[in-house]
C-alpha cells in the first residue's frame, strides 16, 4: 500500500464534481434543509410557545402587582380591567416564534465563514432580543388592557405594538450583524 502525501490533485479527477455536486448545489441543499427544519419547528412549536408566552406575560404582570390577571388557558390570558372581564389571545402572528426562527435562519445563512462561537452568539442574541421584545410588547398591551379596558388594549396593540415589533425585529437583526462583523472590524 502506498501513501499519498498531497491529495489536492484528487479534486481534478473525473467524476469528482458529479459525486459530490457543485458547491452551489450543496449550499442550496443545506439552506433547503434548514428552512424545512425551521418550518417544521414553527408548526410543531407554535402552540406550546404561545402558551409559554401567555404564562410568562401573566406571571410578569402579577409580579409587578397587576392582580387583574385572572388566569391563563392555552395561549389566552383572562383579564379584568376597565370594568370588563375579557380574554386576550396570543395568535400565531402575535407570537415571536416566527420572527425569531426567521432571524435564526438569516443569521445562520449569512454567518457562514465566521467562527462557530460568533455564529451561535449572533443567533442567540438576535433571537433573545426578539423574544424579550415581544414579551414586553404583549406585556405592555396587557397592562393597558388592565388599566383602560379591552378597546384600549386592542388600540395599543395595533398601533404601538406593531411599531414596537418592527423596532425589536430590526434591533435583533442589527445585533446579530454587529456580532458577526466584529472580528472583521478588529482585523482592519
Amino acid at each position: 500500500m502506498t501513501a499519498i502525501g498531497d491529495i489536492s490533485g484528487l479534486k481534478s479527477l473525473p467524476g469528482h464534481r458529479t459525486r459530490l455536486g457543485s458547491s452551489r448545489s450543496r449550499i442550496a441543499l443545506r439552506i433547503a434543509v434548514l428552512v424545512a427544519l425551521l418550518g417544521t419547528l414553527f408548526v410543531v412549536g407554535q402552540t406550546p410557545f404561545r402558551h409559554w408566552e401567555a404564562m410568562a406575560v401573566a406571571e410578569a404582570a402579577r409580579a409587578f402587582g397587576f392582580h387583574g390577571v385572572l388566569g391563563v388557558h392555552d395561549s389566552q390570558i383572562l383579564l379584568s380591567g376597565g370594568g370588563q372581564v375579557f380574554w386576550v389571545d396570543i395568535t400565531p402572528s402575535c407570537s415571536s416564534l416566527g420572527p425569531a426562527l426567521a432571524l435564526a435562519l438569516i443569521s445562520t445563512v449569512m454567518s457562514v465563514g465566521n467562527p462557530a462561537s460568533d455564529r451561535v452568539l449572533a443567533v442567540m442574541a438576535g433571537v433573545a432580543s426578539i423574544v424579550i421584545g415581544n414579551l414586553l410588547r404583549i406585556g405592555s398591551s396587557v397592562v393597558v388592557g388592565l388599566l383602560a379596558g379591552r378597546v384600549s388594549l386592542v388600540l395599543f396593540h395595533d398601533w404601538v405594538g406593531s411599531t414596537f415589533g418592527f423596532a425589536y425585529t430590526i434591533g435583533g437583526f442589527v445585533l446579530a450583524l454587529a456580532i458577526l462583523l466584529r472580528r472583521r472590524r478588529r482585523a482592519s
